[in-house]
């Protein structure tokens, strides 16, 4: 039988009894509040700390845009009206990192460098050209296409290339010039490298072909006038006898040193000889007869003729004067300077006492340093072409 009394009591019993709570609810709750308390105390300093680092990073960005335009300038600094100054500097302030700041320095860069490349190009076809820069096609033509290149390779393919063919064009430019300024001269005296030579105007143009472009562009030349003179020198300050038509070189003998004069050109040559150094005796003997028809008549007479002469000016003058034959006595000395500078050659024997007198063609203004040189104190030295 079942107990009624028992069961009401359990009920009462199970009535005043309170349920235990989950406690894995209770941890989560825990957790959350305090994440939540944390987040409430550290998220604001970390926000404010990215909000100050996204200035930061604008900050730096304009600095570095600031100092990427001061490179522009700089690198422009030779060119301040080249457009393309303003387009790099448009582009860097448009730039949104310091990565694509540094790609418009570098390209910046490049184009400097093409530019300084081909201003370097165009300066020595400049210096080829001198003055005659405006006047030639081909100077034009190569630096035009110079300043079109895409490249530093391209550029100085462009110049390599065409680089004799701008070197003889502006030889022909100078030696224009030079024909122009010795034009209607007979004698110029040309100046390279601070040494003087003389040329007749016809050698001098012959030799202007043979010069090259550098010289041509370091001659100096100017007409001068010619005069004649006479200049005795010694044997052993001469050596062999010029001949007529030779170019050479005076030099002024000092105690030390000795010093140049001028160049000259040979017009003719004569042999001063110690007096009384030649003798010449001639005899002759010559006899006259007269015979008549008839009533012969005949006569006879013998005429000798004896005479010495001392020293070779009264041989010539007895040649001149007819006293000897003229014609024999000019087959035996022509040319008696040549023929004895030969035979001391076969023989080896110089005879040191003999002076040569040479009438010679200077420029005008040196004329007064020749007058008067003593032949002892002169020398002369045969120029080879």
């Amino acid at each position: 039988m079942v107990d009624v009394i028992k069961i009401k009591k359990l009920k009462e019993k199970s009535k005043g009894r309170k349920p235990r709570p989950n406690f894995m609810i209770v941890v989560v709750i825990i957790v959350i509040i305090s994440i939540v308390a944390l987040l409430a105390i550290t998220l604001p300093p970390i926000i404010k700390s990215m909000q100050e680092e996204k200035i930061l990073t604008l900050q730096s960005l304009e600095n570095a845009k600031k100092t990427a335009i001061a490179s522009i300038n700089s690198l422009f600094s030779k060119y301040p009206s080249d457009p393309m100054k303003s387009y790099f500097i448009g582009k860097i302030n448009a730039a949104k990192s310091q990565e694509e700041i540094n790609k418009i320095l570098e390209e910046a860069q490049q184009y400097i460098k093409l530019k300084e490349f081909k201003e370097n190009l165009k300066n020595q076809i400049k210096n080829i050209y001198g003055n005659y820069l405006s006047e030639s096609p081909l100077a034009q033509k190569v630096m035009l296409e110079i300043d079109e290149a895409k490249s530093v390779d391209e550029a100085e393919n462009i110049y390599l290339s065409n680089l004799e063919k701008l070197k003889e064009d502006a030889r022909h430019y100078y030696i224009s010039k030079y024909k122009n300024e010795v034009a209607n001269s007979n004698y110029v005296r040309v100046i390279i490298d601070g040494k003087e030579y003389l040329y007749s105007t016809a050698d001098f143009l012959k030799e202007l072909n043979s010069y090259d472009l550098e010289t041509l562009k370091k001659l100096k030349v100017y007409k001068v006038n010619m005069c004649e003179a006479t200049l005795p020198v010694l044997a052993e300050y001469c050596g062999n006898i010029p001949k007529p038509g030779d170019k050479i070189m005076i030099y002024k003998l000092g105690t030390n040193k000795s010093t140049p004069i001028t160049e000259a050109i040979i017009k003719d040559v004569y042999i001063i000889f110690p007096k009384n150094s030649i003798q010449y005796s001639e005899s002759k003997s010559s006899k006259i007869s007269l015979t008549e028809d008839k009533d012969t008549t005949s006569a006879s007479k013998d005429i000798n003729i004896n005479y010495k002469l001392n020293g070779i000016t009264d041989v010539l003058h007895a040649a001149v004067m007819g006293k000897i034959d003229y014609n024999t006595l000019k087959y035996k000395l022509s040319e008696y300077g040549y023929k004895l500078n030969k035979l001391e050659e076969d023989t080896q024997i110089f005879d040191p006492n003999i002076i040569y007198l040479f009438i010679i063609k200077v420029p005008s203004d040196k004329a007064s340093e020749i007058i008067g040189l003593k032949y002892q104190n002169t020398a002369i030295v045969k120029i080879n072409k």
